[in-house]
């Protein structure tokens, strides 16, 4: 039997709500305006999801998951660190399109603990697995010798404090910039003068 996760219907529902939220944020997206631009009934919408919010979440995972084995796919690669920075920054900016400060204001909303939650054990779980590339990197002279991995921890974990930042982000035309200027800056900061192709 054909999981309904698989049907045309779902998938429709899952690439308009990323479009609509991506665009206007989360609170300002209707299940009408989703269901709209899906071509589907609300019977429909609720055979999948409780409501807007368990949308939300599921589009969230997906795009974080998809983003996740990107990322592994990249550093799994037979190229120089320099490159695969250069391919995760690409990835990040990739994965950002689009995003409108709405979308991301409403994400660190305190009234949305459950998206809150998602992003920080995705964030911990991607800082982990950097953390253990770096290192390796580190070994192999990719990454300066006297950085301190703590220090890239240290800002790894200011990253989402940064880019919600009026002050910085005032600094931008938009969120995207300054996210792409602070992903820039900290990978381009870390490497050292051995890698080719920098």
């Amino acid at each position: 039997m054909k999981d309904p996760k698989e049907t045309k219907s779902y998938l429709s529902i899952m690439q308009n709500a990323r479009s609509l939220f991506w665009k206007h944020g989360i609170r300002r997206v209707t299940v009408e305006e989703i269901c709209r631009e899906a071509g589907v009934s609300k019977m429909t919408f609720y055979r999948f999801f409780n409501n807007k919010n368990e949308a939300v979440e599921k589009v969230l995972d997906g795009v974080l998951e998809e983003s996740h084995l990107r990322y592994e796919s990249i550093m799994q690669q037979e190229i120089p660190f320099a490159e695969k920075m250069k391919q995760v920054i690409l990835l990040k900016q990739d994965t950002i399109t689009g995003i409108s400060e709405e979308f991301i204001r409403d994400i660190y909303q305190q009234d949305q603990p459950g998206l809150m939650r998602r992003m920080e054990d995705y964030r911990k779980q991607v800082i982990e697995e950097v953390m253990e590339d770096f290192r390796m990197a580190q070994a192999n002279g990719w990454i300066r010798k006297d950085m301190k991995l703590g220090f890239i921890t240290y800002i790894l974990d200011h990253l989402t404090s940064m880019i919600q930042d009026e002050k910085l982000i005032s600094l931008y035309p938009n969120s995207q910039d300054a996210i792409m200027e602070v992903t820039n800056f900290f990978f381009y900061g870390i490497l050292s003068g051995n890698n080719p192709g920098t």
